[in-house]
């Protein structure tokens, strides 16, 4: 079985497509989060209640659907499928955050109105790269289509389900809402997909109870990243138990007996006396214990390889201490146990995803001479931006917006770690003059780690009566240790849009 597209099915007509990439210009994204809706038992009602009563009640699940996903340029609705509605957003946060609001606010309606039958609404979301090189790739774009089209016919009404990336770039925002909370079903297979995914649910406290997946094949429970001491001991112990199987010598663990479960074989499983000096004889020779010196020999221990099994790591296409792609081997998919392809060094590594041009995620980890066992952890770092859509005559004062955020990248000569505190400040306004243009007076700021380390002012043109968007050519802020800030604008007629925002260089 392969994940193909499956546009046709949809329906996506090229317009589709193309909304779908003037939105992603927009918000200066490669990397898009899907959502698809479907409201539960709608065939059922309607041969039950006919099209006039079904009709009245799908024009309200519309309109709150919409008004959710639309509401502050959050996403966009870009089709209508029958009783569906797919919509793209370009930050999965915002997207879960939409999900559970329409969650919540069909939960109010149908409290509201219990004369007619509730709308139950089951959400699906997934997200994924749909651009190359800036251009919009159909193929990238069918894919995850497909997949969250997937995703949503696992739930039932009521129930929002989304894919292990969109969780992962959301999950901070979750535990900060103390109204909401989510579960891990597990891993299941969806049609016409190969590998299995995680799914995970996320509902609003009080108003739904989580359900499994129905109607689909479960793989097996995947552990949370966040596995508590004893829960991980117990994995570490359980990897433990893998190796000896594949005949891994008790000498060999031993040697590694005192290593931590970051950067060794767990020392649940050593013996008393693991204290005892880490250098290891050939096999057959004795270890040298605590109180004993060693003989003198002529002959040098063979060191062993240095091996590194990855824990919890699931990031698509791992980058090795900024540089190196990362390619790994499966060695047991239902404990997240990866095992690395490259050659990677005893010392201090990092790891690092691409989620959007403005998202990264790092993991720090060590490796130490012999078999490893790292537990790799990310961590997001989210670089501030802002965008303002303005159009003359809207307010007779200028549009402004601030941003901030603090953030971290890393040396790619030394691999330290290095924290940024960024600002940026923003404001449009516009004046017309009898020469049929319109034109926008743009003033912005930029302050890292308190110092301003830019502020201009420009002037953009636009023909008045034009209905062409005309992007002009973004201009470098500030260029600083693999990222920038840069400044982007494009016109319509009397409408401009601004964006000011930091972003990763490749």
């Amino acid at each position: 079985m392969t994940d193909t597209p499956n546009l046709t099915l949809l329906s996506l007509s090229p317009s589709d497509l193309t909304s779908v990439d003037e939105y992603r210009k927009r918000k200066n994204t490669a990397v898009l989060t899907i959502m698809f809706t479907d409201i539960e038992g709608f065939t059922a009602l309607t041969e039950r209640k006919g099209e006039t009563y079904v009709h009245a009640l799908h024009e309200e699940h519309d309109r709150i659907l919409v008004e959710a996903i639309e509401e502050d340029s959050a996403g966009v609705v870009i089709k209508f499928i029958g009783d569906s509605i797919m919509a793209v957003f370009a930050e999965p946060a915002t997207a879960v955050e939409r999900a559970l609001l329409i969650q919540r606010r069909l939960a109010e309606f149908n409290a509201a109105h219990p004369d007619i039958d509730d709308i139950k609404v089951r959400i699906g979301l997934h997200m994924g790269q749909t651009a190359v090189e800036n251009k919009m790739q159909t193929d990238l774009f069918g894919r995850h289509v497909n997949r969250a089209s997937r995703v949503e016919s696992l739930a039932a009404g009521g129930h929002i389900y989304l894919t292990y990336p969109v969780f992962d770039s959301a999950k901070s925002w979750l535990m900060d809402d103390d109204r909401v909370a989510s579960r891990l079903h597990g891993a299941y297979y969806l049609k016409g997909i190969e590998k299995a995914e995680e799914i995970y649910e996320v509902y609003n406290r009080g108003l739904v109870e989580p359900a499994a997946p129905r109607g689909a094949r479960r793989k097996g429970a995947i552990p949370t990243l966040a596995l508590a001491g004893a829960a991980f001991l117990a994995v570490a112990v359980l990897v433990l138990a893998i190796f000896l199987a594949r005949g891994v010598s008790a000498d060999a663990e031993t040697a590694n007996a005192d290593s931590t479960v970051s950067g060794a074989v767990a020392d649940a499983a050593a013996p008393a006396d693991a204290g005892a000096p880490a250098d290891v004889a050939t096999s057959g020779d004795a270890v040298a214990s605590a109180e004993t010196p060693k003989a003198p020999t002529t002959k040098q221990a063979t060191p062993a390889p240095t091996e590194v099994f990855l824990l919890g790591m699931v990031a698509r296409e791992p980058i090795l201490d900024l540089v190196t792609p990362l390619a790994v081997t499966v060695e047991d998919e239902a404990q997240g146990l990866k095992k690395s392809v490259n050659d990677i060094s005893p010392g201090r590594h990092v790891l690092h995803y691409i989620v959007s041009p403005i998202v990264r995620y790092y993991a720090e980890f060590e490796v130490k001479p012999g078999k490893n066992v790292v537990k790799i952890a990310f961590r997001q770092s989210y670089l501030p931006s802002l965008d303002i859509y303005y159009a003359h005559g809207d307010s007779p004062n200028p549009a402004t917006s601030h941003a901030e955020n603090s953030y971290f990248l890393y040396d790619r000569k030394t691999l330290a770690r290095v924290d940024f505190d960024g600002k940026i400040d923003a404001s449009v306004s516009s004046t017309q003059g009898d020469d049929g243009l319109t034109r926008f007076d743009i003033e912005y700021a930029v302050t890292l780690n308190g110092k301003e380390v830019a502020r201009d002012r420009l002037t953009v043109t636009s023909e008045t009566a034009s209905q062409e968007r005309v992007y002009q050519k973004e201009l470098v802020l500030v260029d600083s240790l693999d990222h920038r800030y840069v400044l982007k604008t494009s016109t319509w007629g009397p409408s401009v849009q601004l964006s000011v925002g930091a972003e990763f260089e490749e």
